[in-house]
């Protein structure tokens, strides 16, 4: 009863905030649009076997998705900025249940905003995601799984500005190693560099996903961003504990 308390609680803050939710749809959408308009005579002369704007309609999704972290991380220090997080440590709510209905309604709020930018993009832009969305949608559940247990993570253990500072660090790194920017090469230092980044993986199994062929990158993917998410949520609810 305490833990939905804290994810509905969640879910209202950013329900409230009505200008960041529109522009977190209109934004990847434009994107979208541009780089698959202004690169299409470059993928026809490349003779890709897929459109550029079903390739940016995947590696500009999974950025945008990823930079969810920063909003998570956003939501916490607001709350922080309000003294709820003073309130609630008064209250009988452990530690454990404030930072997990934190997630928790912020992934799910998160997601659906995800999901509904995918059938946006699918029936506004045409970007095709393959035969079956199923995968697809199971994929972004899990990144937004990963980016959000990040940018809770460290809001819950850093102060604002180290919490962005690294956030902005780490994301652009992490999107460009997952060829959210650029094609990763097929060999060579930066493809053996990219396997640490577990939105190569979520990429690799989108197009695949989307091509309607054989998917060996699916379970990599969503084992990669579950174990990390796991992993991030479980040091810091040990950290908080600790210093509880």
């Amino acid at each position: 009863m305490k833990l939905w308390l804290i994810i509905r609680h969640q879910i209202r803050l950013f329900s409230k905030t009505l200008n960041i939710l529109v522009l977190l749809i209109a934004a990847p959408l434009f994107l979208i649009f541009t780089f698959g308009q202004a690169f299409s005579a470059i993928w026809d002369k490349g003779g890709f076997d897929f459109r550029a704007l079903d390739y940016f309609g995947i590696t500009l999704l999974t950025l945008v998705v990823f930079n969810g972290a920063q909003i998570a991380s956003w939501g916490i220090h607001k709350e922080k900025k309000s003294n709820t997080e003073t309130r609630l440590s008064l209250a009988p709510i452990k530690k454990d249940t404030v930072l997990f209905g934190t997630f928790l309604g912020t992934w799910i709020i998160l997601s659906l905003l995800t999901f509904l930018l995918v059938f946006l993009a699918h029936f506004i832009l045409s970007v095709d995601y393959g035969p079956s969305i199923g995968p697809v949608l199971l994929l972004l559940a899990a990144e937004t799984l990963l980016a959000v247990s990040l940018g809770v993570s460290l809001a819950f253990l850093l102060q604002e500005k180290a919490a962005n500072a690294l956030l902005q660090s780490l994301i652009p790194l992490i999107c460009f190693l997952g060829g959210c920017y650029a094609m990763i090469p097929e060999s060579g230092v930066l493809h053996s560099v990219s396997f640490i980044s577990p939105l190569r993986w979520v990429n690799l199994a989108l197009m695949a996903s989307a091509r309607g062929g054989d998917n060996r990158y699916l379970l990599p993917a969503l084992l990669f961003c579950a174990g990390l998410s796991a992993l991030f949520l479980a040091l810091t609810g040990i950290r908080l504990r600790r210093h509880s």
